[in-house]
């Protein structure tokens, strides 16, 4: 299953599942887990401490680490 991302800068990426993918973030910088219609389904912003993001299991839920 690949999930579709949108970064706040307006990137778009494709994440598969069990995967581990590499991105530059800024503090306030927002990912949104979109659906195919570009709808939010989940969102996270960066804060200072975030070192990870895990998006969970059913691909609606995104945990900042």
């Amino acid at each position: 299953m690949s999930i579709p991302c949108e970064f706040g800068s307006g990137t778009y990426s494709t994440i598969s599942s069990n995967s581990v993918q590499s991105h530059s973030f800024r503090q306030g910088d927002m990912l949104w887990i979109v659906d195919e219609s570009e709808n939010g389904v989940a969102s996270a912003s960066i804060g200072a401490g975030t070192r990870e993001l895990e998006i969970g299991s059913s691909c609606t839920s995104i945990n900042a680490r």
